[in-house]
């Protein structure tokens, strides 16, 4: 753990080592949250992301939500080719 103190204006600085370790560079930006046990979070948008994915993933199980849709969509286009074959004057 490291210390850090809190400067002018809440201003915080991230010890070099933490920094060169998590790939964080002047300019970044980071994702600030307080947890359900006080204790503040920081994270980089695509470790939010990544997260983000891996809760969905694990909602959805198996499923692929490509395959859903794309079997909509044939039950779609069928649905459409069996009304264009029941209109007045087709073959």
């Amino acid at each position: 753990m490291a210390a850090i103190r809190v400067g002018k204006q809440g201003r915080i600085v991230l010890p070099a080592g933490i920094r060169r370790q998590l790939g964080i560079r002047e300019g970044d930006q980071l994702g600030v949250i307080v947890d359900a046990r006080g204790r503040v979070v920081m994270e980089s948008p695509e470790a939010a992301l990544n997260e983000v994915r891996q809760k969905l993933r694990r909602a959805r199980g198996d499923r692929s939500l490509v395959d859903e849709y794309l079997a909509e969509k044939r039950i779609e286009v069928e649905n459409e080719e069996r009304d264009v074959g029941r209109r007045p004057g087709s073959s």
